[in-house]
């Protein structure tokens, strides 16, 4: 099991390097036990409130770990600006290369 400290660093990295990179996706990896309804909910409200606090456009990228896929799959919750990727339960999903090599997958940054 993760540190959380150490897991919140991480994380705070991670996103920090992918918001410098990719500025219109907003990024999101749920790691706590949630339900899946209440995330839809809340990743509703999310591109709600963002539709009107950001002037371009943007994306949400959702990563949700679940039990409920064998592989990497992409899910259509019907809202425009999110992207769904349900990706296996992990026992470290910060380092898991499979998922990050998908996710990344065709992205160049160019100088």
């Amino acid at each position: 099991m993760l540190n959380y400290l150490s897991f919140k660093r991480t994380t705070k990295q991670r996103v920090e390097r992918m918001y410098e990179w990719f500025s219109p996706i907003i990024y999101e990896w749920s790691v706590i036990d949630i339900d899946e309804d209440q995330l839809k909910t809340e990743s509703f409200q999310l591109e709600t409130v963002l539709s009107t606090c950001v002037s371009g456009e943007f994306n949400i990228l959702m990563i949700y770990p679940t039990n409920k896929v064998e592989q990497i799959t992409e899910v259509d919750w019907g809202m425009k600006h999110v992207c769904v990727i349900y990706v296996l339960i992990q026992l470290d999903p910060i380092t898991d290369n499979e998922t990050w090599d998908y996710l990344l997958d065709g992205i160049s940054i160019e100088d």
